[in-house]
């Protein structure tokens, strides 16, 4: 019997760089062709039915509460663009939604090919599409990092696809499954990686080949339209450039040199010229985001509280998962799980004693890792002032970090770290004998033994109810310390990156669950019902005090004046406000209706900044336009609300949804 592949092609094949992405494309392809997620929507079966039903779609681990961007937001908002056929402006919402701003979701436009992890939606079944996208995300990220070391790292496989594994595993990276998060990180290891093969180019066509993609990353990147992570994430990236031209300055002949830069410069000016067509065809709607209370007005100054326990209590990490204890684990700035995930920043405990070895290695200081190395130790240093002190406040602002919140910081150490790691390894194949006696190896691994150890018991001893076993945390620890012993030297540093990337699994492992399906049976169940028994007559619903419901009509593919509002629509609420108001609905909010009555008389509160409540009575009702329907979780008994006349209830043990008709007072 004739094979296709021959038996030489085959080892070729396993020996090459090629393997690990063969092996991500199979597991991705195998996993879509399944329709397994790892969304954490299946909190409504537990709504719904209480702890005692299992969920079927539930194949592993369990839905988590905290990561509300991700389950009520952005799936929920998925679903409601497919029934409604993906349009870039969703009349569903309110007056009508621009999908293309303020969430991910996907939408029929131009510059949804600049958002490929989306464009499976036009192409595939939808739970197999959402599979896709779920996992196409972690797919260009391990890819990204993958590649980036592969140029670092030459030859070394098995290094790069560990370090690749750690950032998928990294706890924060889980916590903050969202393309917000993930595509600043590897739309910028995807550009590294193309400016080091443009210059690497050994033709004009290759060159502009790489700039074309470089033009394509780019472009990806500033339209995430989430500065928060792009800042932090863009000033990392140009620490890298700098040193990498630096030396490529010093090595190319100066025509060759300039000829790539402007195959660069060309690229910036076309991702500069698509985003800048993205946002004149938008212009009034990012100007009036720009105009939020929140999150537009927002001013971040140097200094987080509590920042040094919280960058060395990153062993705690592992704790978060258990649902119950994780959510006793709040400081005055963690509101939820995903707010005090956090990661091991190794590079701080290596990078001082790295930079010293440098110093007196005048061999060492003319490698392209040298450069690397000492530019985003630079990088480093700047967001450590920002972080961890008061101070240049009115310098930062020139970097525009005074629109980043400084826990989003977070983002750009991340990347700093995962870099350095590659460059610590880059370096030490560089050297031609070890970097660091043993002895030296082992003081950097007891001052990371210290910090991590002394912080980390100090904040489980603040949050008893955290983690009960102080064994578990010295063995975590002990593996973080010996971790760093063994990557700061030649021979072990493969078994350091191994030990490291198991830190990690075992600190992450059990946050994303897996699910059979975009949405539960209950869920499907009554968005279907909604869709079938009510008419397509343009009535508008509007859900009452229960967010977590905010978005079943727009599911249904019904219209609703209530949901998540990505970007104010202020005529909508002007109609209502009768005592100036603004501030109260002007912001990117979750919005609901509530038969409650404010305490100072007004129309509208905000339980949280992105939160508003619009207070319900028969009078306000007529000023809605179309108004027709309304879904409450609880039985609407107030006699003055008589304009909202029982429809039906749909039963559930542990939640009912009570449907009403709005019937105009005569």
């Amino acid at each position: 019997m004739k094979t296709f592949i021959k038996p030489e092609q085959y080892r070729r094949f396993i020996r090459s760089i090629w393997l690990f992405p063969a092996v991500l494309t199979a597991i991705l392809l195998l996993l879509t062709a399944l329709g397994i997620n790892g969304s954490s929507i299946g909190t409504y079966n537990t709504l719904f039915y209480g702890e005692d039903k299992k969920d079927q779609n539930l194949l592993l681990g369990d839905p988590r509460d905290a990561r509300t961007d991700e389950w009520l937001v952005n799936t929920q908002l998925t679903i409601a663009q497919a029934k409604a056929d993906y349009p870039r402006i969703n009349d569903n919402v309110g007056n009508g939604q621009d999908m293309s701003l303020g969430v991910d979701a996907p939408y029929k436009e131009w510059s949804a090919l600049f958002k490929p992890h989306n464009l499976a939606f036009f192409v595939l079944p939808f739970d197999n599409a959402f599979a896709f996208k779920w996992w196409f995300m972690g797919y260009l990220l391990m890819l990204s990092c993958y590649f980036f070391m592969i140029t670092l790292l030459p030859k070394k496989r098995l290094w790069a696809t560990l370090i690749s594994l750690t950032l998928f595993f990294n706890p924060f990276v889980q916590w903050w499954y969202l393309s917000g998060t993930m595509a600043p990180l590897y739309y910028s290891l995807f550009a590294a990686t193309a400016v080091i093969m443009l210059f690497d180019a050994k033709s004009r066509r290759q060159a502009l080949l790489w700039g074309a993609l470089l033009a394509y990353l780019m472009t990806c990147f500033a339209l995430i339209l989430y500065p928060p992570f792009q800042i932090p994430c863009a000033i990392v990236m140009g620490g890298f450039a700098s040193g990498y031209l630096c030396k490529r300055f010093r090595d190319l002949p100066r025509k060759a040199f300039f000829n790539k830069l402007g195959v660069v410069g060309l690229s910036v000016l076309v991702a500069g010229a698509a985003a800048f067509t993205f946002v004149q065809t938008r212009h009034d709607i990012i100007n009036t985001m720009k105009g939020t209370v929140y999150p537009g007005r927002r001013i971040a100054f140097s200094g987080m509280n509590d920042a040094l326990q919280k960058t060395f209590s990153a062993p705690l990490s592992f704790g978060l998962q258990n649902e119950r204890k994780g959510a006793s684990y709040l400081t005055n700035y963690n509101t939820s799980q995903s707010e005090a995930a956090t990661f091991i920043k190794l590079n701080l405990i290596f990078v001082p004693i790295i930079l010293l070895v440098l110093y007196k290695n005048a061999r060492l200081r003319k490698t392209l890792p040298y450069y690397l190395f000492l530019a985003t130790t630079a990088a480093l240093t700047l967001l450590a002032t920002r972080i961890f002190t008061p101070f240049f406040d009115r310098a930062f602002q020139f970097l525009l970090l005074h629109q980043v919140p400084n826990e989003r910081l977070e983002i750009a150490l991340l990347l700093l770290c995962i870099m350095q790691i590659g460059l610590l390894g880059s370096l030490l194949l560089s050297a031609k004998k070890e970097l660091l006696s043993k002895k030296e190896a082992l003081f950097a691994a007891v001052v990371g033994l210290i910090l991590f150890g002394d912080t980390s018991m100090s904040m489980a001893e603040k949050f008893p109810l955290f983690i009960t076993s102080h064994y578990l945390i010295i063995m975590i620890v002990a593996g973080i310390a010996l971790s760093i012993y063994l990557l700061l030297r030649k021979k072990t540093y493969v078994w350091g990156l191994a030990l490291f990337l198991a830190i990690n699994v075992v600190s992450s492992i059990g946050v994303n669950p897996l699910y059979a399906k975009p949405q539960p049976d209950v869920l499907k169940f009554i968005t279907q019902h909604i869709d079938t028994e009510y008419p397509d007559d343009g009535k508008k619903w509007a859900v009452f005090d229960q967010l977590v419901t905010e978005n079943i009509p727009q599911m249904a593919g019904k219209p609703a004046l209530t949901g998540v509002y990505s970007h104010p629509q202020l005529e909508l609420w002007q109609r209502l406000d009768e005592k100036g108001e603004d501030e109260e609905y002007n912001r990117y909010a979750h919005t609901a209706f509530t038969v409650n009555k404010a305490a100072d008389g007004g129309r509208f509160t905000n339980p949280g900044p992105d939160i508003v409540l619009v207070n319900f009575d028969c009078t306000m009702a007529q000023k809605l336009p179309n108004f027709g329907y309304a879904l409450s979780s609880l039985p609407i008994t107030d006699p003055s609300l008589d304009c909202l006349v029982e429809n039906e209830k749909l039963e559930h043990p542990n939640l009912t949804l009570y449907i009403y008709k709005y019937v105009p007072k005569s």
